[in-house]
């Protein structure tokens, strides 16, 4: 299981482009306690698979302490991942940043990725990014750059000349996240963002993880669309064990894990439903678009009932193909 969890929705930033509308004013947090709870089940729950979890927000640093002990119980129950999504805006000077992350690796993180873009550079001083990147090479830690792109905008190797002269010698690695049309950043001028030329047809790579938001809602994938497709529950109204076996055994899961959003496409443009091409950036978005209809029109509801069961139909097919020709070769 990877599980991921907002710690809160309070940032200390306003980015514009943020999909979860954080912001200082957003106060809702999950407890300590709860979280603590969460890990504990969710390791036991994964006895047999992967344990991975991640903590992001908001700003999780603003909950130093809080952020401390639950990585600490991540690694208590054997977690062979543990990272954290920061700002750095806490690495105000070197022997500051090194202070913090030398008692996140004692406690057992091994991941610390770190917002930067175009537009979270209106707040982020760039010396407290190199305090947390040299601190966290110091440490032990392993450091990632994650860069929202935008048309026009800053890329990868704009940072990495800023950071030119810490990175020598240095291993790190720089992800590139493509800016999407949702949260605060519906508000953002249209030709910022990269639109694809046709529908996108990747398929979903953050399916089947969990992420708990800070209100408790708990979501079957790492991107934040929050469609109510992809809502498994609450954790003050249903174990993580219940939520947990309804991420397994729902097909839609399934069919957006090896088809992706796309799928469901020609089945809506059947009745009506609109997709212009060139107006998605990629699938997350296309997703967010996908299932604005799958609980708000119950005449369009059967549409993906209808599309779900004939990929299980065809997928019973291959498999029943598959094993017939396994068969004839003996494999």
């Amino acid at each position: 299981m990877h599980l991921s969890i907002m710690i809160s929705n309070n940032c200390n930033y306003q980015c514009s482009h943020c999909i979860e509308n954080s912001s200082p004013n957003k106060l809702e947090r999950i407890p300590l306690k709860k979280i603590i709870e969460l890990i504990d089940l969710a390791a036991s729950i994964s006895e047999n698979e992967d344990f991975k979890v991640s903590f992001t927000g908001g700003e999780p640093f603003l909950y130093f302490d809080d952020l401390f002990e639950c990585v600490k119980r991540a690694a208590k129950n054997k977690a062979y991942s543990i990272s954290c999504v920061t700002n750095a805006f806490w690495a105000t000077s070197y022997e500051e940043a090194l202070n913090k992350l030398q008692k996140l690796k004692t406690a057992g993180i091994d991941l610390i990725a770190y917002s930067y873009d175009e537009f979270h550079k209106k707040f982020i001083i760039i010396d407290h990014l190199k305090n947390a990147f040299a601190a966290a090479n110091k440490a032990g830690i392993s450091s990632t750059f994650k860069i929202v792109l935008f048309n026009g905008k800053e890329r990868a190797y704009d940072l990495l000349k800023k950071l030119s002269d810490i990175t020598p010698a240095a291993r790190f690695s720089v992800e590139e996240i493509l800016g999407l049309p949702l949260g605060r950043a519906k508000n953002l001028p249209k030709d910022l963002f990269l639109f694809t030329k046709g529908i996108p047809e990747d398929k979903c790579y953050g399916v089947g993880n969990i992420l708990v938001r800070y209100d408790g809602n708990v979501y079957a994938c790492c991107c934040p669309t929050f469609s109510e497709a992809l809502f498994l529950g609450n954790i003050y109204k249903e174990s993580l064990e219940i939520i947990y076996t309804k991420l397994k055994n729902q097909l839609l899961f399934k069919v957006l894990i090896n088809k992706g959003p796309a799928y469901f496409v020609p089945y809506l443009q059947r009745v009506g439903v609109v997709f212009e091409e060139g107006t998605f950036v990629d699938q997350c978005h296309l997703c967010s678009e996908v299932f604005k209809y799958y609980n708000s029109n119950q005449n369009i509801r059967y549409v993906f009932d209808n599309a779900i069961e004939e990929w299980k139909v065809n997928s019973e097919k291959e498999k029943s193909t598959l094993n017939i020709i396994s068969e004839f070769l003996g494999i």
